[in-house]
Order: structure tokens, then C-alpha cells, then sequence
């Protein structure tokens, strides 16, 4: 199940990754932290969701379980994005969300991941990341479908943007929805 923040979107933004794959790591680093730090808010007519990618899954003990690219670790730490982004859907800023899906990006331990976690939402989040609940989540993200990909991988209002791998930002910037925000004008 995708959880979408803003329904009435005029734009909407799919990133699709790995928690530990590096160059989606050092995207979030280098073009998604910056971003959210220029902006105090997604303005009212951006939808941006993070999708964690499992690579498929396998039956372990009579139960479907997601494998992942980078082994057991980034399966934890997807599940823990997946279950932030549904315990976390009426939170009232999606940058706030965002934030704390930036924050477990990368780490190297499930420990650390949770330490992003807000207090509130910290024993849901993670009874679900543990749970079936959490698995069936993580194996319900869309999957971009293509023989050679590249991480990330953003699609923008359906259609995939390499740009915006390199230039996320200015990319954002030219959309209806944006480009007068305050930080698309004070460059």
C-alpha cells in the first residue's frame, strides 16, 4: 500500500531505492538532504513518496519474507521506512516524514535506524517493521520494471528523470506546483 500525502497533488515525485545501496545513499546525501534543507515545507501542490525496494522474496518457515539487494540489514531498514511512511501519514508536514525517511537512509545498523525514529511513532513503527505487517509493506512497494536500473530511481508526475538524479532541486523547481516557492526563487 503506497501512502500519499497530498491526494490533491498537481505534481507527484516517486523516488524508488535501496537503504544501503551507495549510490542512492550518497543521492540522499548530496541532492535530498540539500533539497529538504532549502525548503521549510513541500509546498501544497507536491506529492513526494519514497518507495524501499526489495529485489523479490523467498519462503521462509511458511512465510513470504522480502530479499534484498544489499542483505538482511537493508530489508530491516526498508521495512522501517515502509512502516514510518504508514504510521506517519497524518503527520501534518510530509517534510517531516521525509526527514525521517532521510535520516534511516544508509545507516548500518537497524539501532540506528530506529534512533530516527520520532518518539510517538517509535513502539508502532517498530512492532511493525518486525511484523508480517512490515514484510507485506515492504514486498507491496512498486518495483520501476526495467532490465537495466539505476538508482535511484525518480519518476516525476509518471515519467522517469534521469535530471533529477543530478540535479533534484532545479528539477523540482521548473514544476508547476514549485516553481514560485521560495526557495526556487531565491537561488
Amino acid at each position: 500500500m503506497i501512502y500519499t500525502f497530498n491526494s490533491k497533488a498537481v505534481d507527484s515525485v516517486d523516488i524508488t531505492g535501496f537503504s544501503r545501496c551507495g549510490l542512492t545513499s550518497k543521492w540522499f546525501r548530496t541532492q535530498f538532504t540539500p533539497f529538504l534543507t532549502k525548503f521549510s515545507e513541500i509546498p501544497r501542490g507536491l506529492n513526494i513518496t519514497y518507495h524501499p525496494l526489495s529485489i523479490g522474496s523467498e519462503v521462509l518457515n511458511k512465510s513470504k519474507v522480502a530479499t534484498c539487494e544489499n542483505g538482511w540489514i537493508e530489508c530491516q531498514l526498508n521495512k522501517i521506512q515502509c512502516c514510518s511512511k504508514k504510521y506517519m501519514k497524518d503527520e501534518p508536514k510530509q517534510i517531516t516524514v521525509l526527514k525521517v525517511l532521510t535520516c534511516i537512509q544508509g545507516k548500518g545498523k537497524v539501532e540506528d535506524g530506529i534512533a530516527c525514529l520520532p518518539n510517538n511513532k517509535q513502539k508502532q513503527i517498530q512492532a511493525c517493521y518486525q511484523s508480517e505487517d512490515g514484510e507485506k509493506l515492504l514486498l507491496s512497494e512498486p518495483f520501476p520494471h526495467n532490465d537495466s536500473i539505476v538508482l535511484p530511481w525518480i519518476k516525476i508526475n509518471g515519467v522517469r528523470s534521469y535530471e533529477a538524479t543530478k540535479n533534484f532541486q532545479k528539477v523540482i523547481c521548473t514544476l508547476e506546483s514549485v516553481k514560485n516557492a521560495a526557495a526556487c526563487t531565491n537561488k
